[in-house]
């Protein structure tokens, strides 16, 4: 309660909550990415589907279907019920400025700047370093009940899951991090999402 308070007196903005700003961004950044060509036009999409994580998460967590909410969430937003989120007490969609379920705006503002400075972070990283090392020197192998002798010899892969994605992650990371300057600027063009 007390985050919430300080939230709020840093930036004293109420939004709907429930996932209704979240649904309703990655709507109008859906409709922009159409307007643009090339990359930027899968960047804003991609951006736009990630943003899509967030009702889809509040939905999975309260014992709902995810993907059955996320559809009705976009169809009632496409109707020009912006203010529709998710319920989570009574388990539907409702109108949520009406069942007065709101947060802060800091609280989303910040959620989404922290995960675009964590692709950033991630989009510095130039190479997978694989390292060997000795992890452990046992010298009396019977005080930790182990079988391994004196020393254990491990590989640790740093980025491994990483590697992984990088034949579709890293190029939608690449674009989304050319387009986060234009996107953080005041003068550029961006649809902004009106909830009223």
């Amino acid at each position: 309660m007390a985050r919430s308070r300080m939230c709020l007196v840093n930036k004293r903005f109420l939004i709907a909550g429930g996932g209704a700003p979240e649904i309703e961004m990655s709507m109008q950044l859906a409709a922009w990415s159409k307007e643009l060509h090339g990359m930027e036009s899968y960047c804003i999409k991609e951006f736009a589907d990630a943003l899509e994580v967030i009702p889809y998460t509040l939905a999975e967590n309260a014992g709902l279907n995810p993907i059955a909410i996320v559809t009705e969430l976009r169809n009632r937003h496409a109707k020009g019920e912006k203010n529709t989120g998710i319920n989570v007490r009574k388990g539907q969609i409702t109108n949520i400025l009406e069942e007065n379920v709101v947060q802060p705006l800091l609280v989303s503002t910040s959620a989404i700047s922290l995960a675009c400075e964590c692709v950033r972070m991630i989009l510095k990283i130039d190479d997978i370093v694989t390292v060997r090392t000795q992890c452990l020197m046992i010298t009396d192998a019977h005080l930790f009940n182990t079988n391994f002798g004196p020393s254990i010899s491990c590989n640790h892969t740093v980025g491994g899951a990483v590697a992984q994605m990088h034949n579709w992650f890293f190029p939608f990371l690449s674009c989304l991090a050319n387009l986060l300057p234009r996107l953080t600027n005041k003068n550029s063009e961006v649809p902004s999402a009106d909830l009223k």
